[in-house]
């Protein structure tokens, strides 16, 4: 069994750009925990595996156009689903 590092997400962005940021963090198997207003930015609360994330503020930036931000921060281990398990030990090993 392998356990992958799972890390605690907060963005914070324009009201118009969740959608957007919910969609792809639904591409990048985040669970999200908490969606609240600060002031007209919504702050979006999220655990998301640390592989998924590589890349994650190129894309950010991207999908809002520059306008959010976000910090990232350790949260703990998780064991991999089956799927997820296989996928990585082919990718490592190739076969």
């Amino acid at each position: 069994m392998l356990l992958e590092p799972i890390m605690q997400l907060e963005i914070v962005a324009p009201e118009e750009y969740s959608p957007s940021i919910n969609a792809d963090l639904a591409r990048r198997r985040a669970e999200i925990q908490q969606i609240d207003m600060r002031g007209n930015n919504k702050v979006i609360r999220t655990l998301a595996p640390l592989s998924e994330l590589l890349g994650y503020s190129t894309a950010l930036r991207i999908i809002t156009s520059g306008s959010a931000t976000f910090s990232l921060e350790f949260s703990h281990y998780q064991l991999m689903t089956a799927a997820v398990e296989d996928k990585a030990i082919y990718k490592l090993k190739g076969f």
